[in-house]
């Protein structure tokens, strides 16, 4: 199974509340730049999650019209801000081991979670629009350890 780990794009810093926070222009350019980016990869996500906040539902939004064939996206209130590894394995735990799922969420969460499925000392660094993905040669479990795909930073999806 692979998982893609995305952190929202770059939102506007100040909204009535955090969850309300919308992508800037530019967060919503570089997740149309990343859709571009996976087609030329030729990763086709068979599941896109995202958080219910409302940069991430955008940012689910902008990269699932570049996918080659858009898929449903589906909420999940486990990907907001508080998210845990213990949730996102259960998040998964019904899937096949051909799935390749993106998940839409936040930091630090996601430097944690990534922390800890791969064994790392310390967590990965995850800008914003930055993509992180992993494989599970078996179906990901609590004592199953990841292997890094790839890591990409917003700098690398070319204009």
């Amino acid at each position: 199974m692979d998982v893609y780990f995305l952190r929202h794009g770059k939102a506007e810093k100040h909204a009535d509340c955090d969850e309300n926070r919308i992508l800037t222009s530019e967060g919503e350019e570089t997740i149309r730049r990343l859709g571009k980016v996976l087609q030329t990869l030729k990763i086709s996500p068979t599941h896109l999650y995202t958080s219910p906040y409302l940069r991430a539902a955008q940012t689910a939004d902008i990269l699932n019209q570049g996918l080659t064939m858009p898929l449903e996206i589906k909420t999940k209130k486990r990907l907001r801000c508080g998210a845990h590894t213990a949730k996102i394995l259960d998040l998964l735990v019904d899937h096949s081991e051909n799935d390749r799922v993106i998940l839409v969420g936040h930091m630090p969460d996601f430097a944690e979670i990534t922390q800890t499925l791969l064994g790392l000392l310390k967590p990965m660094t995850f800008e914003t629009g930055s993509l992180i993905g992993l494989n599970w040669k078996n179906h990901p479990g609590k004592n199953s350890k990841a292997n890094l795909l790839l890591a990409l930073h917003p700098s690398q999806y070319a204009v």
